[in-house]
């Protein structure tokens, strides 16, 4: 791995908050991610580039008045556990005692307008109780149907609005993880594909338990290679987050999975993306999403309100 571009922001960040974002042919997405996070207060971008061929890392090398890293990793995602290596390096070497958050590109930290203006706010209600990392639930986000509509720039939710509501036959908890919150599987690609899926993750703490890091998928944090489940050093903010997932964003998504299977570097051999693919070579020209029994669109904060909940509440 190594830096290929720099860019530094004119602006001084009293009280820096980093991104994390390794990424491989997400051009598509990039501008739309870059400018949702910036408004969320995010001061710091690293960027991984996993030889990416689409133009993104030139996409980001012309922004200007933004701080920037770009590295560009040329190693194996899967040998790097699915990039989780590189993003422990770069939280050791540049992240210590600062607040970040670790998000694929297709994912988006729902900030509740009710409660913070920006991520700033959570911050000092972070430090106020003493807690170091915010617990969420991926979210899976989808269209009605698969379709190739999205635009450049354009909002995620505008193409896919809908998720499946809470429901008993398509979530599971799997118990408490660090003490106060749900480990959570399951959701639309439960109920679509049959997948069993960590929903369960951390993206936004403050980084100051090292040794202990991130683990593979970013789902929970590990020590010496241990997936830890409980850990002293790890405080979960009160309130819990969500994170919006859209998975079924990409145009030509048939070909976008048939690339992933090919590949190979996702987790279990790339289970998941076979399953998709099953379901898209059985002829079907889009797989259809919308389930009026368990669809729901997101129109505001109170349509998640059943997400940022507890399980001590």
């Amino acid at each position: 791995m190594k830096l290929v571009h720099q860019q530094q922001s004119n602006r001084e960040h009293p009280r820096p908050i980093y991104l994390l974002c390794v990424f491989r042919d997400e051009h598509m997405l990039l501008d739309y991610f870059i400018e949702y996070y910036r408004s969320l207060g995010v001061t710091h971008f690293i960027m991984i580039d996993n030889l990416s061929e689409d133009g993104g890392p030139e996409y980001l090398k012309s922004l200007q008045n933004i701080n920037l890293r770009l590295y560009r990793a040329e190693d194996s995602y899967r040998d790097a556990a699915y990039g989780t290596r590189w993003v422990n390096q770069l939280l050791e070497e540049f992240c210590t005692g600062q607040y970040c958050m670790v998000v694929d590109v297709d994912e988006l930290f729902f900030l509740d307008s009710r409660k913070y203006l920006t991520l700033h706010d959570l911050v000092d209600r972070m430090e106020l109780s003493q807690s170091n990392a915010v617990p969420v639930t991926l979210l899976d986000m989808y269209p009605e149907r698969t379709n190739d509509s999205y635009q450049n720039g354009t909002s995620f939710l505008d193409h896919s609005p809908f998720f499946d509501d809470l429901n008993e036959t398509y979530y599971q908890e799997r118990g408490e993880v660090y003490r106060t919150f749900a480990f959570k599987v399951g959701g639309i690609r439960q109920r679509i594909f049959g997948a069993t899926v960590c929903i369960t993750k951390f993206p936004f703490f403050k980084y100051d338990f090292h040794p202990l890091e991130m683990a593979p998928g970013y789902h929970f944090f590990q020590e010496n290679g241990e997936v830890l489940f409980q850990s002293d050093e790890i405080s979960l903010y009160a309130d819990p987050g969500v994170l919006l997932h859209f998975k079924f964003i990409k145009p030509r998504f048939h070909e976008f999975v048939e690339k992933r299977v090919i590949r190979n570097e996702d987790w279990e051999d790339s289970a998941e993306y076979r399953l998709y693919q099953e379901r898209l070579d059985a002829g079907e020209k889009a797989l259809e999403f919308f389930e009026r029994k368990f669809s729901k669109k997101l129109n505001n904060p109170a349509s998640l309100d059943k997400f940022m909940t507890s399980s001590d509440k």
